[in-house]
């Protein structure tokens, strides 16, 4: 597992369906691998040549996603200067490509297609994966050879039955996305419409974008408040107030990021860079919080990032991978820990990343939380490594041996009129401590995580909870809410099914 690379993405999944997660690693120097986990304390195996992933060169994010709808997690590549490449998962963890079978790519394209972030989400509602890729469109002036060719801009495929139709300008993106160069994509229901928007995140000045989506049929620009240049982004309810707010994360050149960082100059006074959070108000509008990361280091110069719940207290850890191309550009990494006010999460965050042993001064991208041991708390993967090959790095595995008697619980769904995996659904956990005390998290289901994804897992931290009075999922394609029995302290799984019995008769898409 300790991959020496430039690393990039970090897929993590049960890929051969045995009930623990495996990991994916690419590295942009090298090939893809897979690490199977023999069960917790056995550790992994890098079973890549038997899977049908070897021989995958210079791959760069890797994200799962079951775009076929068969129960089995499938691999989406990007490999920029190379096209990118899905593989289905036949089973057991067993891949083919299949890229040109589906309409994602057609023999004989020489265009470059410099994919940063593949976003996966249900932008119809008819029960399977849509596609979009956030890509380097720009055109380069003054160049030649391999980076003079035609670029792909960013593009939105429709699943279509596990066929992908491009849909960019039928749904009104062609103008968006033209010449342009986007690092971060996430769907997200951040109006409680029911159906997901997409947010696209861009390094250049104002070319960041919000897009509610107009019921399957295109997508409407909204106004944001901040115009700076970010990297990756993804949709966090950081407060568990039930509404969506965007994680962004902060991108600046890497002189101003280490005035800022390690000097302070011009912290105040420049914005360009810093990672924030964008809350949303009971009014829809959003609000731009530099100030929740708080703490003696700036969060600048965010290239990679993850969250979830190291301590159980069910509000959101960040651990974010810092770096820049300059090969000079070498910050520690930070760990953000969630801060409570009582039982409430308030949103704030502290900086814990020396205390707890996460300060690597070396580049980071993929970052994913989850539970590879299965003891019941969460665990971090890290892709490390820079953009050129003298900079590589160890890839490293953060094991979480804090002791700590808190409650949690672990959440997969089975969608039938939604996707298989649930993806998009929303969850909201209210559980009680011994006192009576109320205790509410929210999750959605989705695989955030910059160059790669997480689990389609929730891990929700209950802090003292002795009990769980109801599990609610909102169901995406169904628009179906129901209530659910939960257990403390183990893996529930909850079946779309039960929500469609009572809402009527619907046929099993499976």
């Amino acid at each position: 597992m300790a991959v020496n690379d430039a690393g990039r993405g970090v897929a993590v999944e049960d890929f051969d369906g045995d009930g623990w997660l495996d990991l994916v690693t690419a590295g942009a120097f090298e090939s893809l691998h897979y690490f199977r986990n023999r069960g917790g304390d056995l550790g992994f195996e890098d079973v890549t040549a038997a899977s049908g992933l070897a021989g995958v060169m210079q791959p760069f994010s890797v994200t799962a996603a079951d775009f076929d709808d068969d129960g089995w997690l499938d691999l989406f590549v990007a490999r920029p200067f190379q096209h990118y490449a899905l593989f289905r998962n036949v089973g057991g963890g067993r891949f083919e490509e299949v890229t040109e079978d589906v309409g994602l790519w057609r023999a004989g394209d020489r265009r470059i297609a410099a994919t940063w972030t593949a976003a996966w989400g249900d932008l119809d509602l008819d029960g399977d994966l849509d596609l979009f890729l956030a890509q380097w469109g720009m055109a380069l002036p003054f160049v030649d050879g391999l980076l003079a060719q035609d670029r792909m801009d960013s593009t939105l495929f429709l699943n279509q039955h596990g066929h992908f139709v491009d849909v960019t300008a039928r749904f009104g993106l062609a103008g968006l996305v033209a010449d342009e160069y986007f690092v971060g994509a996430d769907f997200g229901d951040f109006d409680g419409d029911g159906w997901p928007d997409l947010f696209l995140s861009s390094p250049v000045r104002g070319a960041s974008a919000l897009l509610r989506n107009q019921h399957g049929e295109g997508f409407e620009p909204i106004a944001l408040p901040r115009r700076e240049s970010g990297f990756y982004a993804a949709w966090v309810d950081i407060d568990h107030d039930g509404r969506l707010d965007l994680f962004q994360a902060g991108f600046g050149d890497a002189r101003t990021s280490t005035e800022q960082t390690v000097f302070g100059l011009g912290r105040d006074e420049w914005r360009s860079g810093h990672s924030t959070l964008l809350l949303q108000a009971a009014d829809g509008s959003f609000a731009e919080r530099n100030d929740l990361f708080a703490g003696a280091a700036s969060p600048m110069g965010t290239m990679g990032a993850g969250w979830g719940d190291l301590d159980n207290d069910g509000c959101h850890d960040f651990y974010l991978g810092t770096g820049n191309p300059e090969g000079w550009f070498l910050l520690p990494n930070l760990l953000y820990v969630g801060l409570r006010d009582g039982r409430r999460c308030s949103g704030r965050m502290t900086d814990a990343s020396v205390l707890a042993g996460f300060a690597t001064i070396q580049k980071g991208h993929g970052i994913v939380f989850f539970d590879f041991d299965g003891d019941g708390d969460q665990d971090v993967y890290s892709a490390l490594g820079g953009m050129w090959p003298a900079d590589a790095w160890p890839n490293q595995l953060f094991v979480n041996e804090s002791h700590l008697d808190r409650s949690w619980m672990a959440i997969r769904l089975r969608g039938r009129r939604s996707n298989h995996f649930g993806v998009g659904a929303r969850i909201r956990v209210a559980a009680k401590a011994a006192d009576g005390t109320p205790i509410v998290r929210t999750a959605l289901i989705g695989n955030g995580t910059g160059f790669g994804s997480a689990p389609y897992l929730a891990h929700v931290g209950l802090l003292d909870a002795v009990a769980v009075e109801s599990v609610e999922v909102s169901w995406p394609a169904s628009h179906c809410t129901a209530r659910y029995r939960g257990e403390l302290k183990r893996l529930n799984v909850f079946d779309e099914a039960a929500c469609l019995d009572n809402a009527g008769p619907t046929p099993s898409r499976r």
